[in-house]
């Protein structure tokens, strides 16, 4: 259950904050470890977890063409 809420949390984290979600999820889970411990081990898996969604999204759109700009060509 802990990796699952670890996920959602990462998720929104990247959807709110973009690139600075992995920062912002090392600062809250420091802050977590001091202010709650009961949800601590949750915290401190989102930062990993971010950087493996943005890994696995990049990797994914490597393969359907779109990080390279290989996307479909527009009229002009």
């Amino acid at each position: 259950m802990t990796m699952e809420n670890s996920i959602g949390i990462a998720r929104a984290l990247i959807k709110r904050y973009g690139l600075e979600a992995q920062a912002i999820a090392e600062e809250r889970a420091s802050i977590m470890a001091q202010d709650d411990p009961g949800i601590r081990h949750v915290w401190e898996q989102v930062p990993s977890v971010v950087c493996e969604l943005r890994r696995s999204g990049n990797a994914q759109a490597r393969r359907e063409g779109k990080a390279a700009g290989q996307g479909p060509l527009r009229a002009r």
